[in-house]
């Protein structure tokens, strides 16, 4: 073989490999887009139900091994049917946005918010207990409150904020941040429910 077919192997074989690297590339960026994908909301671009359910998971065998708190909070639009009846699906859309917008802007970094389904929102609160969650869904309640959402104006959303126990498991959490998200809707809404066993 001579010198100029061995630079022209050679060129062929850097080319092969250039193409190679660029289609890794490409795949790692889809499989990239995938996982976000996966666990993550198309409207809101929070975290989806999916990927909040294996991080409420993770942080009950946190709280069992090193015996950390967390605290869960559900967050409703008040009269949401109201607002899609009125101005359409497009604007009750807009106002999800707007709605996931004032809780990422408002958590801390440590904080994993996500859409739990409907107008429903949820918040885990790492290293929290309920007092510390209670202050955080009433700094969120006013700054909703004062919020001017596009087209429909002032809003409200209630809160239900139900601190982890030893007794807890990934279920009876999240049924225990509802049942004080109920009481907050029941008794007036735009409130914040701390969830009592008694």
């Amino acid at each position: 073989v001579s010198y100029d077919e061995l630079g022209q192997i050679i060129k062929s074989i850097n080319i092969f490999i250039n193409k190679l690297h660029k289609s890794h590339e490409k795949l790692s960026k889809a499989k990239e887009r995938l996982n976000k994908l996966y666990v993550t909301d198309r409207l809101t671009n929070l975290y989806n139900r999916n990927k909040i359910d294996k991080i409420i998971e993770l942080e009950i065998k946190k709280k069992n091994r090193h015996e950390n708190i967390f605290s869960v909070i559900l967050m409703d639009v008040d009269h949401f049917k109201l607002i899609n009846d009125t101005y359409g699906h497009v604007v009750g859309d807009m106002v999800l946005k707007e709605f996931a917008d004032i809780l990422k802007n408002n958590v801390r970094d440590t904080d994993f918010v996500g859409r739990w389904g409907g107008e429903e929102f949820i918040i885990i609160c790492i290293q929290t207990d309920e007092k510390g969650a209670s202050a955080l869904a009433r700094h969120l309640r006013l700054k909703i409150e004062n919020f001017d959402f596009t087209t429909v104006g002032k809003e409200t959303a209630s809160f239900g904020i139900a601190a982890c126990s030893n007794s807890d498991d990934a279920k009876s959490i999240v049924e225990n941040a509802d049942k004080a998200l109920y009481e907050a809707k029941n008794s007036g809404r735009n409130k914040v429910v701390v969830y009592n066993s008694k």
